[in-house]
């Protein structure tokens, strides 16, 4: 028999057959939407806890020079920042004082770092353009304790050195302190102190920081202070699987039952209509027919419960501020309909290897 006519004649028994088509229907409707409000929502609050342990503090590392030595010169900070698993990192300089140099201006001193590394990734330029040697860029904060309106005027510090502001910025995440006063680029003479770097991601942390310390090279670990999330991310990953073993667990029950009652429904189907299934046996249909045309009579009616009871889920999980990942709810409507599927065809297989000419016989 083609295809074409056993979805025909699958599509006509179940229209004739209602009631275990309704059954087969809501079962799979009621995997969809459990697997939604349980294992969906699990999904929805792993992802949400991967993102708050993704931001950029838990990926930061952070290393402060504290002894006479030297070692973040601008070599290794530019040899930080190539690694790949580095998102962005920028060295500073202790910080140091300087004031508005115009005595109209007025206003409080602030603190000037001289940095090192991609300014970008540290701040946003909220006006004028990033600085150049000799030049600095002023915090929004900054600017309002200088008495400056906008990036105008120039910083002096206490040994009269001069920088014209030319920008104002704010600081990103996880470089917030730089939001207290202001930067310039750092030249060859400065002492570069701390190095912060942000990793792609916090996986990467423990491994990357193998890396950099070998790129820094101090001959003597009590020289440098180093600040990391490691342990963070240990926590990360423990959560993480803890809440993949749960959700899986639950997926399986919750399509392990729904599939057995499934089964069970189409082997009752089969036993009330083993006749129909013994005549058409007789009049010639193969086995692999009458099983394939069991399946697609349980696909049918399990798709469109597929499709209703994810709609469903999703609607009543929106409703209850979780947000499930798109391709798990795909995912949950084509698992429920293959076990659906999968689970007719073991009393298919029953109900097509029956003696034709027994069944037909049978009261």
């Amino acid at each position: 028999m083609r295809l074409a006519s056993l979805v025909r004649e699958a599509i006509a028994s179940t229209l004739a057959q209602l009631v275990p088509a309704l059954v087969i229907a809501a079962l799979t409707l009621g995997m969809c939407l459990t697997t939604l409000l349980t294992v969906g929502r699990t999904a929805a609050a792993q992802e949400e806890v991967q993102a708050t342990l993704e931001v950029a503090g838990s990926r930061m590392l952070q290393i402060s020079d504290t002894g006479g030595d030297e070692l973040l010169t601008p070599a290794v900070v530019d040899s930080v920042a190539s690694i790949g698993s580095v998102e962005r990192s920028l060295a500073r300089t202790t910080a140091r004082d300087v004031q508005a140099a115009s005595v109209e201006s007025g206003g409080d001193p602030v603190p000037l770092w001289a940095v090192r590394g991609e300014l970008a990734g540290a701040v946003t330029l909220e006006s004028g353009r990033w600085p150049r040697a000799g030049e600095a860029i002023v915090s929004s904060a900054g600017a309002g304790l200088l008495g400056f309106d906008g990036p105008v005027g120039a910083l002096e510090s206490a040994v009269g050195r001069e920088y014209a502001v030319v920008g104002t910025y704010a600081s990103r995440d996880p470089f917030g302190a730089l939001d207290a006063g202001a930067i310039t680029p750092a030249a060859g003479t400065d002492h570069l102190r701390t190095l912060t770097v942000v990793m792609t991601s916090a996986n990467q942390v423990e491994a990357s920081q193998e890396i950099v310390l070998g790129i820094v090279g101090a001959a003597n670990p009590a020289d440098l202070t180093v600040v990391s999330p490691a342990n963070l991310a240990e926590l990360q990953a423990q959560i993480a699987g803890s809440l993949e073993s749960f959700g899986a667990g639950l997926l399986v029950l919750v399509l392990g039952a729904g599939g057995t009652l499934t089964g069970l429904v189409v082997l009752a189907d089969t036993l009330v209509r083993r006749k129909d299934i013994g005549r058409r046996r007789a009049l010639g249909a193969t086995r692999g027919d009458l099983v394939m045309l069991v399946t697609l009579r349980t696909a049918f009616p399990a798709a469109a419960g597929a499709v209703i009871g994810t709609v469903i889920g999703l609607l009543v999980t929106l409703r209850m501020g979780a947000t499930v990942p798109p391709d798990f709810i795909g995912g949950t409507a084509i698992l429920a309909l293959l076990c659906a599927a999968l689970s007719a065809i073991a009393p298919a297989v029953v109900a097509a290897t029956r003696d034709p000419v027994r069944v037909l016989r049978t009261p």
